[in-house]
């Protein structure tokens, strides 16, 4: 089994907007994580899709390697988006679709 895809969404409420991230897999299993950071929604939106890019092709249960690797290889360790972006795809269920 290997990461297929990684979707993110918007949703658009009151104050806090919220970002779901959808994490699909080519055998048609998917997980479900969460990334909010308030006022920079489209911010971690597109640090989850640079995530990506890392992710596809990717072992989903080998997500505490993937995650040691994005912080430590990134040059400013840490951060709010980074680190909103990295929860959002690590804490997630895997689901079949059906």
């Amino acid at each position: 089994m290997r990461i297929a895809k990684v979707k993110t969404f918007i949703c658009n409420c009151f104050r806090t907007n919220w970002v779901f991230v959808k994490v699909e897999t080519d055998c048609g299993i998917h997980g479900w994580g969460e990334a909010t950071l308030e006022y920079r929604e489209p911010t971690v939106a597109a640090a989850i899709h640079d995530l990506e890019n890392w992710l596809v092709g990717k072992d989903p249960h080998n997500i505490e390697a993937f995650r040691h690797d994005c912080y430590r290889d990134a040059y400013w360790r840490g951060g709010p988006v980074l680190m909103s972006a990295l929860a959002g795809v690590e804490n997630r269920p895997l689901e079949h679709q059906g």
